[in-house]
Formats: structure tokens, sequence, C-alpha cells
């Protein structure tokens, strides 16, 4: 039987609408009870229509990013399969198979099979298995063995980042960095140095938007003593700094078009001149500029220089946004946890014992970071990490609320990040919150279970399942025909009116009408 990746042309299109050659569904460990498994992935590529996977304690190995190839490997799982995914169409199937174990997917429970189409992988699925394992559904290619060049995160596009810093780091032209705030962009210009020639040569980083305006230029190129009020001593520069090495340019959409015109300069000549001096000096220097600006506006409001805006610009690398590379978010929380839980002695409250049942940081609240938007993207996330350690230093367990959080969004779930209530609280009210959302769709939908399984994304049968339990629904199929009959004359005859009272559809009291 092909396998996922051999179908290229049948099955691997089906999932390949914004994804690059040969990627396939794969699950990243976002946590666990065992930290060393956090980031370990397991290519889906074995999966063709037909064929289903099975996921259990015992199957499948995640032997990418982690020291060792092991399955999930939790005693608190079954050994036999929990959760089936398997290939509909041009969609992935998600099948609970267990009455036992809490499943979410995205926060909300799965009772039944739910389908995801290929934005939905591509997003980034989170499934959640009890309070213990969180994993995260979403594309890969084959994993690459290039080394991290210092940068965290082993998803699709942080790797692209690295293959494009390799094809620019042994060259001297200027490269510009683009992301937005908080993605990392220092680091990449720092990553760029580290793997080029100039590595252990001085990199001098400056913030244009942290100089005075009046003064940014003179900052910049230097200046002689007395050149201006205030120059009471010369000073060589940041170019003169950064000769034979690296200067990396941060915010370079605020530069005013005195500092743009000097820069320009510079980088067609190859010299400088400082403020007041009457020669130049020529430097050897390699720019890194980097921008979360909207520099691209600047540029057709004639606010950005283009001749500048092309000469840096020959060369560009762009940062993802952290809500686009959700498989990365485990390993990066984890990396700023032991950074802070180290100073704060609690490092060994991340390695959960294997006969307790609640780690540390339940898997609820990691799937709750995990969807969250992160408009600061790494920087943001570090120091969510930072408050979640101090606000529980010593605590047995994290006890984590939005408001502990400042600036992040944690509305992508309605489970609560609650950690002092017992694991069968948790799933009775994610239970309870999503049962409630589902009778106010058919209160909406007019009951109409079809409409509501695709306005909520669910299918028909969890709808079904919900309605068989819930006393207050499904009364038609409970309610003789005697007492149909009286209801019926209470309300005039008016079936819309009998259909509201009883909580069901139109067409279902029709049907059972036409059968009494």
């Amino acid at each position: 039987m092909p396998t996922f990746e051999d179908s290229t042309t049948r099955v691997a299109a089906n999932f390949s609408v914004s994804v690059v050659d040969q990627a396939v569904p794969a699950l990243t460990i976002l946590w666990h009870p065992d930290p060393s498994r956090v980031g370990a992935m397991s290519l889906l590529s074995d999966l063709s229509p037909g064929r289903a996977l099975g996921i259990s304690r015992r199957t499948p190995d995640f032997p990418h990013y982690t020291r060792d190839s092991r399955p999930l490997d939790d005693s608190f799982l079954s050994r036999n399969p929990f959760l089936d995914v398997s290939v509909v169409s041009r969609t992935l199937k998600l099948t609970s198979l267990s009455d036992q174990l809490p499943i979410t997917l995205n926060g909300q429970p799965l009772t039944g099979p739910a389908t995801l189409a290929p934005a939905d992988i591509a997003a980034g699925a989170v499934i959640t298995l009890g309070k213990r394992i969180a994993l995260c559904l979403h594309y890969a290619k084959p994993p690459s063995t290039a080394p991290d060049l210092g940068l965290l995160g082993h998803s699709d596009a942080m790797n692209g980042v690295r293959a494009a810093i390799r094809s620019v780091a042994d060259l001297a032209v200027p490269v510009l960095i683009r992301g937005e705030t908080g993605t990392g962009k220092e680091l990449t210009a720092a990553a760029i140095v580290k793997a080029g020639p100039r590595a252990g040569k001085p990199f001098v980083s400056l913030n244009i938007g942290a100089l005075p305006q009046q003064l940014a230029t003179a900052e910049i190129l230097g200046y002689e003593k007395g050149s201006f009020t205030g120059a009471q001593a010369a000073r060589q520069g940041y170019f003169a700094e950064a000769d034979q090495g690296t200067l990396f340019l941060d915010e370079i959409g605020l530069a005013n078009h005195e500092v743009q015109t000097a820069l320009l300069r510079v980088l067609e000549t190859n010299e400088v001149r400082p403020l007041g001096g009457r020669a130049a000096r020529r430097v050897d220097v390699r720019v890194l500029a980097a921008t979360d600006a909207q520099i691209d506006a600047a540029l057709s409001e004639d606010g950005f220089s283009q001749p500048l805006f092309y000469r840096l610009s020959n060369m560009q690398i762009s940062l993802p946004p952290l809500r686009e590379r959700r498989e990365d978010i485990g390993s990066l929380l984890l990396h700023f946890l032991k950074e802070v839980m180290a100073k704060t002695g609690d490092l060994s409250k991340l390695t959960t014992p294997a006969a307790a049942k609640r780690p540390w940081l339940s898997a609820t609240a990691i799937a709750s970071l995990a969807m969250a938007p992160w408009p600061g993207n790494v920087r943001q996330l570090r120091h969510c990490a930072s408050a979640i350690a101090i606000a529980n230093r010593g605590a047995s367990s994290a006890r984590l609320s939005p408001d502990r959080l400042p600036g992040l969004a944690l509305g992508a779930t309605d489970v609560p990040i609650q950690e002092a209530v017992p694991e069968p609280s948790v799933a009775k009210r994610a239970q309870a919150s999503f049962h409630a959302k589902l009778v106010e769709a058919l209160a909406r939908h007019d009951f109409q279970p079809a409409r509501v399984a695709k306005a909520l994304g669910i299918s028909r049968t969890t709808v079904y399942h919900h309605i068989q339990r819930d006393p207050g629904l499904g009364l038609l199929s409970r309610i003789s025909d005697e007492r149909l009959a009286q209801e019926l004359k209470a309300c005039d005859d008016d079936l819309h009116t009998l259909a509201k009272r009883l909580r069901v559809s139109v067409r279902s009291l029709q049907m059972r009408l036409s059968k009494a």
C-alpha cells in the first residue's frame, strides 16, 4: 500500500494546499510529564485513504528532535488506541475511542469524530490527553540535521529561517530581517554572524529608534570635538566600532531622512566621514538591518528611501510569528521555565514522578497557551513563563489565571486554567461548557442537528450524542402519542410553536405526527 509520502499526487496534494514539498501531518509533544519528551515529533507518513493510525501509550514512536525515539509511554494512558487518526477525502478525521480518557481538540471535548481541513492542520491543532499530555497536530517535512544556530524550535517555519541564514551567512551583502515585535530579529542577526566568516569579530547592535533624532547621524558616523554644541570629545561612531565585523541596525524603519542618506552613502562607498571631520575613513562593515514596521507602506508614502531599501533588502529573511509555529510553543516554554525555575529552586517540579496523577503544569494550561494569539511573540512567551514560575514559586502544582499573564488573551478555549480543582472537575466543566454552546446553537438553528453540526464544526453523531444525554432535549422520542396530541392542541395546532416548546425541529415533529 502506498504511504502518505509516496502518494504525492493523489494524497499529499490533498493536504499540501499551503504547504510545500512532501510536508505531511505530524504530531509534536507540547507537554509531557517527562520534560525530555517535550518537542519530540512523529511524522504520520503512513497515513493514506483506508488506513487509520491509532494513538496509544505504545504507538506511534516520536523519533525526532529529542535524545531518544519512544512512544508517548505514559502509564496513565491505555495500551490500546484511545484516539484514531484517518484520512477522509481532503481532511483528517480524529475519533475518540475512549470513555475514560478526557480528550480535547482546540479546547473542546472530543466526544466523537471531528474533521480537520488542511487549513486547520496548517494552523496547528492542539490536542490534550487528560491533564498530562498536550500534542500539536501540524504539517512537517522530514527533519533537518543541520545545526540549530542558537535558535529555538524545530517547526518547518524555523527550519526555513535557518536555511535562509545559512544561504547568506558567508556573504558580505546586507540582509534585511523582517518580522513582528518579539520574533527574535537580533538573535537571527547573531546567528548570521555565528555561521559566517565574521564570527568572533566585532558585533555592534544599534536600535535606531532609541537614538536622539538630532544626534542620530553623528552617533552612527562619529564626530570631532567641537563639531556641535555638547561635543566635548571626539567619538568614532558605530560604523568605526564595527570595523572588520558586523553592524546590526534594529528598527531601521524608524530612521529619519538624514540617517537614511548617511547610511546609503556608507553602504555605497564603504567610507564614513565623522561630523566635523575633514577626511573619510574606509571601513569594512557588514550591515544587517531589521524592522517590524510596515516599511512597504512607508515606501509608498515617501517615508523611507527606496534606494536605501533596495540596498538593504537585496537579501531578506522573514521571521514567522509565534502563532504560525504553535508546535514550538512547548519547547520554548520549557526552555524559559527552566531558566527561571533554576534560580527559584523549583526546577525539579518540572519532572513529574511516574506515579503522580498531576504534573506541575497541566496539559490544559499548555493547550490554552498554545492556542493564544501571542501578539508579542517569543518575547511575550518568555515574560509569561517568568510570571508562571514566580507566581507559583514553591507550589506543588501551578495555579494560573489570565489576569496573571498580562497582555495575553486566552479566549481560544473555554477550559479554565485553574489547576487547583481535581481532575474529574476539569473534564466535567469542559463538557458542560461545550454542551451549553451546543444547546444555544440548537435553539439558534431551529433544533436541526445537521445545521448545528456545520455551525460548530463537529459531526452529527456528536450532536445526537449530546441530545440523548440531556433530559431537556430529545423529548419527542420520550413522549406518548396521547401526550403529543394534547401538546399540539394546547398550541392551537401550530407546529412551529410546538416545535419550540418541545425543543425539536419542525421536520422531526412532522415525521412523528405522520406516523402517529
